[in-house]
This record gives structure tokens, C-alpha cells and sequence, in this order.
């Protein structure tokens, strides 16, 4: 009879893990089906927009800061791969303000979507923000060790929660590039000790919407002291920039100029960012200095106490995974946000993961590793909660417009919390920098 009980017991367990991921998977289908549904719609894929109107400038030579700051018009005729527009009506969408927030390397890269009219140009950036949703999740548990622990449940379940959260869809729908710096960003980190050159490249591209990539670049600089990758990607954005000004004739003062207007008008703009609790946005400032600190000062601390072992060993996976994941979720509260970009919540779950996994690896509690366990599975479910223009669509105006707005501040909230959590569980980590509850054979392949 003891013989069959773990038979048993992992016949149910396989089935408890079926019905979950049938659960989230059909969630899953719903998300896709609605980010195709709002791609579709006359006011899909938004954000893509900016960069496609902005390339038809850099089509021309011209600089698409200014174009914006001084309300050029693109030159007609245009001739696109799939036809010739001679009418402005074609690509202009009322309503929308094309302020391009990205620095010049990454909008050189999007200019190649202007050579398509504006229908196949954001079908064709779906198709790439999909592929990388399906890449993210993957290259992040093989980043935290992935060959040894993790299993075809665990990663299935971890890309159906990924497609089923609010900022992916949103994301997605409103054709953001946070999908592509995040792989960008993770792919330089994975790259670093390896590859320097090529993670430093990748690093560049991603600085382009530094919003997303600081957090991996400081981490970059500050804890792996990966300055050959670092200088690279500081070179790649001068290179951008000297680019820029050589094509359009504008000075390289005059560009900076240009991008700090067009970041002072996304900043006054509402988001997730602590500032935008604060009535006042001349506060703005204060409130990302203080915060600043009450961020850098633990980490700070963490470093001095362990200087020694990390320049002697090396940092862990599950060590990186604390520290870009702190820097990440400061980097959504200190500057402006929008709920999109909270799809970096990944990275808390994949720290949920680890606690799971290997619960005796953080020197707390039984019950206090339990609440922080429900405490991520609690916030993954709020934010897999339907939002936006779900609730619109469901709701009366009233009702959808204030629940629109409790969330953007619970997420805040969540954010700040996960913070704090993720600082607290990097110093009650295990000295030693190794996984110490996997096998020899398994623990060479994670740290490989």
C-alpha cells in the first residue's frame, strides 16, 4: 500500500498542474484574442505609431525631434512597399501626439516600418511583439538556471501567466516597444561575461527606452562591473546621436535639448510612477531623489557587507536575479510609467519561482516564506485582472473609469511592495553564492 501512495499522490499532483494550466492557457487565448481585437481597432497600436510617423522623417534626413517640437508634416507623395499614399488623411491619426520618446538608435531601427503604409505596419509589429513574448519568459529561467530546475510544466505555466497579464496585453495592443527592450536588456545580461561586445551592442539599443534598460545598465555597471559592456552601449547612443546630426544637420546640443523637452512633457503625463500619487509635479524631483535613496542605501550596504565574495566568486543567478529585479522595480516607480510597462513584474515572479523551488535557500520563516509566496501569487492575480478598455467595453463610463484608476494606483502599491520584498529576501539569501539544495551535476549547469 505505501508503495502506490506516491504513485498516487503524483497522479494528483499531475492533474492539480493540468487543470491549472488549462485554466490559464484558456485566460491566455482570451489575452491574444484581445490584443488582435484592439490591434485591429482605429486606435490600435498607438504607441508604434509615433515611431512609424517619426521614421517617415528620418526617411527624409530630417531630425523627428524637431519634426515634433515644431509640428513638421511629413513630404508627400510617400511611397511605401505596399502602395503610394498622397493624401496626409492616410497618415495622420487625429487625436494622437507623436512624441517620440525613444533616443535616436532605436527609432533608426523602427524608420524601417515607414517603408510600409500604417495597417501592415502594425500587423507586422504584432507579429514581432508576439514572438517576443514567447522569447522572454523562456531566456529569464535560463538566466536563473533553467537547464537543472525547471521542468515543461513550470515554463508552460510561466508563458501562459506572461501572455495573461494586464500589461502584456496593453503592451501589445498599443504596440509598445517594452517586449523588445526587455529581450534586448535580458539578452545582454545573459551575454556579458561571454560576449561583451555583442551584450554591450544589445545594451545600446535598449538604452534607447531607458525607462525599461537603466535598471539592467546599472546593474551592469554598478555589480557586475561589466565596463566593456557598458562602454560599448554608452558608445552605441553617442554613435546615435552623432548619427542624428550628421544626417539631419542638427547640433548635438540641439538634440539633447530636444529629447529633454519631449522627456519633461512624458513626465507630467499620469503613470504608475510614485510622483503621480502627488498633486504637486513640481515635486517630481524630491520625490525621485528620496526615493532614490531609500532604493540605493540598502543596496549599497548589501554590496560593502559582501565586496569580498563577490569579487572573489562572482554573483549568483539568484543573486542577479535580486539585484535587477530591485533596480528594475525602482526604475517603474522613480521616473514615468505607464501600466504597460509593469510587464517587468516577470521578474518578481521568477524570484516566486526560486522561493518555490528552493524554499530553505533564504534564511526566513516557514510562515514568512508562505505570505510571501501568496503575496506574489496574489498580485500575479490582480494583475491578470481584465482592466483598460476591457472594463470600458463591460462597464458603465463611471464605474470603468474609476475602477481604471483604482488600479494604476494598486499597481503603484503592488510595485513598492514587491520592492521592498525582493530587498529583504536579497539579505536573508544564503552566503555562498550557490544553489545549495541541487545536485553537483545539476549546479554546474545553473551556473554554467
Amino acid at each position: 500500500m505505501d508503495s502506490i501512495s506516491p504513485s498516487i499522490s503524483f497522479k494528483k499532483k499531475s492533474l492539480l498542474q493540468a487543470i491549472l494550466l488549462l485554466m490559464l492557457g484558456s485566460w491566455s487565448v482570451v489575452s491574444l484574442l484581445r490584443i488582435f481585437q484592439n490591434t485591429l481597432s482605429t486606435e490600435g497600436a498607438n504607441d508604434l505609431y509615433v515611431y512609424w510617423y517619426a521614421g517617415h522623417f528620418v526617411r527624409e534626413a530630417q531630425d523627428p525631434y524637431l519634426a515634433f517640437l515644431t509640428d513638421q508634416l511629413p513630404t508627400l507623395p510617400i511611397s511605401y512597399l505596399d502602395k503610394t499614399v498622397t493624401d496626409l488623411q492616410d497618415v495622420i491619426v487625429p487625436g494622437w501626439v507623436p512624441a517620440p520618446a525613444l533616443t535616436f538608435p532605436l527609432i533608426a531601427a523602427l524608420s524601417l516600418f515607414a517603408f510600409l503604409s500604417w495597417v501592415p505596419a502594425k500587423l507586422v509589429w504584432l507579429g514581432f511583439n508576439l514572438v517576443f513574448i514567447l522569447i522572454i519568459p523562456p531566456l529569464i529561467l535560463r538566466l536563473i538556471g533553467s537547464r537543472g530546475p525547471w521542468g515543461r510544466w513550470t515554463a508552460a505555466i510561466y508563458i501562459v501567466v506572461f501572455i495573461g497579464l494586464t500589461s502584456t496585453r496593453y503592451a501589445a495592443s498599443s504596440g509598445q516597444m517594452s517586449f523588445l527592450v526587455l529581450l534586448l536588456s535580458l539578452s545582454s545580461i545573459h551575454l556579458s561575461k561571454s560576449r561583451p561586445l555583442l551584450s554591450g551592442l544589445l545594451l545600446g539599443l535598449a538604452l534607447s527606452k531607458y525607462s525599461i534598460a537603466i535598471g539592467f545598465f546599472l546593474y551592469l555597471l554598478l555589480f557586475e562591473r561589466s565596463y566593456k559592456t557598458v562602454l560599448t552601449a554608452l558608445a552605441i547612443q553617442a554613435i546615435g546621436v552623432l548619427a542624428l546630426s550628421m544626417m539631419s544637420g542638427t547640433t548635438i546640443i540641439d538634440i539633447a535639448l530636444e529629447n529633454i523637452s519631449i522627456m519633461i512633457h512624458h513626465s507630467k503625463l499620469e503613470g504608475i510612477h510614485l510622483a503621480s500619487f502627488f498633486p504637486q509635479k513640481s515635486w517630481e524631483l524630491q520625490i525621485a531623489i528620496v526615493f532614490s535613496l531609500a532604493v540605493a542605501l540598502p543596496l549599497f550596504r548589501w554590496y560593502r557587507r559582501n565586496k569580498e565574495t563577490i569579487i572573489a566568486g562572482g554573483l549568483s543567478p539568484t543573486h542577479r536575479l535580486h539585484l535587477i529585479t530591485s533596480l528594475s522595480l525602482w526604475s517603474l516607480l522613480v521616473g514615468y510609467h505607464r501600466a504597460y510597462d509593469a510587464v517587468l513584474y516577470i521578474l518578481v515572479l521568477s524570484l516566486g519561482l526560486l522561493i518555490y523551488r528552493f524554499p530553505e535557500s533564504w534564511e526566513v520563516s516557514r510562515r514568512c516564506r508562505s505570505t510571501l509566496l501568496f503575496f506574489i501569487v496574489f498580485t500575479t492575480i490582480i494583475f491578470m485582472l481584465p482592466a483598460g478598455s476591457l472594463l470600458r467595453d463591460l462597464l458603465p463610463t463611471n464605474l470603468g473609469s474609476a475602477w481604471i484608476k483604482i488600479s494604476v494606483r494598486t499597481t503603484s502599491l503592488l510595485l513598492l511592495a514587491a520592492l521592498a520584498a525582493t530587498i529583504f529576501l536579497l539579505f536573508r539569501y544564503r552566503e555562498g553564492y550557490q544553489v545549495k539544495t541541487l545536485s553537483v551535476e545539476t549546479q554546474f549547469a545553473v551556473e554554467k
